[in-house]
């Protein structure tokens, strides 16, 4: 598995309102469908984020841009969740779940459903909202126990990123 390179992304959940941050690094996250919108991440059972993102009901992918290695780094540590937060600048978008102000794109998700295979809990998440910041960055990429980057070869706008003609952008 460890040749399949993958984007790098924090997966974080939790509100005020509904119990206390969590987060994590992950690379297993995919879209599923662009009508609705649909994405979906594979999270290990023995994590514990994941007991928060089940409890709360929803959850954010914040892309991260190469810049942003070491915030991956401290995510994927077993430290505090109130540790891991006190690195980056966090927002709530519509679920309330922490939002990555210096992400390349933050989805914000409601959990549809939850699979279980292998090791792993597929969870599929329904997007609430979306928040753009792809500007000039690059994505940081994982890959082979190492980091790395993606040379794009022109700019790209963010509504060509969705594929979408019709859908409303908050």
């Amino acid at each position: 598995m460890r040749c399949l390179t993958g984007h790098v992304c924090l997966i974080t959940t939790g509100s005020d309102a509904d119990g206390p941050l969590a987060g994590m690094t992950a690379t297993a996250v995919t879209s599923v469908s662009a009508v609705p919108p649909f994405l979906l991440v594979c999270i290990n059972r023995t994590n514990s984020s994941l007991a928060h993102i089940q409890a709360t009901g929803h959850f954010v992918v914040n892309v991260l841009p190469r810049t942003e290695q070491d915030l991956a780094q401290r995510f994927s540590r077993p430290l505090l969740p109130h540790e891991k937060f006190q690195a980056g600048t966090w927002s709530r978008l519509r679920t309330g779940a922490p939002a990555l102000a210096t992400a390349m794109v933050n989805f914000d998700c409601s959990v549809e459903r939850v699979m279980q295979v292998g090791t792993h809990d597929v969870i599929f998440g329904h997007v609430e909202a979306v928040a753009s910041n792809v500007g000039s960055s690059t994505p940081l990429l994982y890959s082979q126990g190492s980091y790395g980057e993606f040379q794009t070869n022109k700019a790209v706008d963010f509504h060509d990123l969705l594929w979408i003609s019709n859908w409303g952008y908050d």
